[in-house]
């Protein structure tokens, strides 16, 4: 609220967001910390999301304040160079807002077009070989009858994604891994009405119908059918 939107740091087509992200969680050529902020709700960024991205593993928009406040905790404005991105580009218009116009931080970069621009531009521009070379990793959780868009069959770990590992180790990206849909804690606030039952079940939906279109097109679906069907109440 009083926010002006046009204010809300500069956007970047799809071709220089790829060539920026290799910088994430190093230092730019400025000499910068560049964090990478995945914007969307959990169950989003549970089945895709960049590389080297940090979700903020809200259930609602409404809980992004709070949630990038604690993401960027610490962080110095002035040297700590931010990447935000988000389904389309207009959740990342409102953070963007946010954080230069209340929280001081300038050097602010938006996906145009958000992710759906990424993999339309990005499968235009390398044909063949996107899917290899793609800095999104996973599923698009789109709103739409499609639910699941697959943009690579690899999906990266995250509290429900990561398969079980040994005692000390670190989950690694393991193509066509089944998410495990371990018990995970979901952030409860005042506004916060959804649950960790709902997070499960989007996440589920969305791996089902990916699967599907995997299948349709001759490819090996997830497999979603091995994953457990009940986490706590699910």
């Amino acid at each position: 609220e009083g926010l002006k939107w046009r204010d809300c740091g500069r956007e970047v087509s799809a071709a220089v967001w790829h060539s920026l992200l290799p910088q994430a969680g190093a230092l730019s050529e400025n000499g910068k910390e560049v964090v990478v902020l995945d914007c969307r709700n959990a169950y989003e960024s549970d089945v895709g999301r960049f590389e080297g991205a940090q979700p903020l593993n809200t259930m609602t928009f409404k809980d992004s304040w709070r949630a990038v406040d604690a993401a960027l905790e610490g962080k110095d404005p002035a040297s700590t160079e931010l990447m935000i991105y988000c389904t389309g580009g207009i959740r990342c218009v409102k953070v963007g807002a946010y954080l230069k116009q209340t929280k001081g931080f300038q050097n602010i970069t938006r996906l145009q077009g958000g992710i759906v621009a990424y993999v339309g531009d990005m499968q235009a521009a390398l044909g063949g070989d996107f899917e290899s070379e793609s800095k999104f990793q996973g599923l698009n959780y789109v709103f739409d009858g499609r639910v699941g868009q697959v943009v690579t069959p690899q999906i990266l770990p995250s509290p429900l994604t990561a398969p079980p590992q040994p005692d000390g180790a670190t989950a690694q990206t393991v193509p066509g891994m089944a998410p495990r849909l371990g018990s995970v804690g979901v952030p409860q606030g005042p506004d916060n009405n959804m649950t960790e039952a709902d997070r499960v079940r989007k996440v589920r939906e969305c791996l089902s119908a990916a699967s599907a279109t995997l299948k349709a097109a001759g490819r090996n679906g997830i497999p979603y059918e091995a994953v457990p069907s009940r986490v706590g109440s699910v």
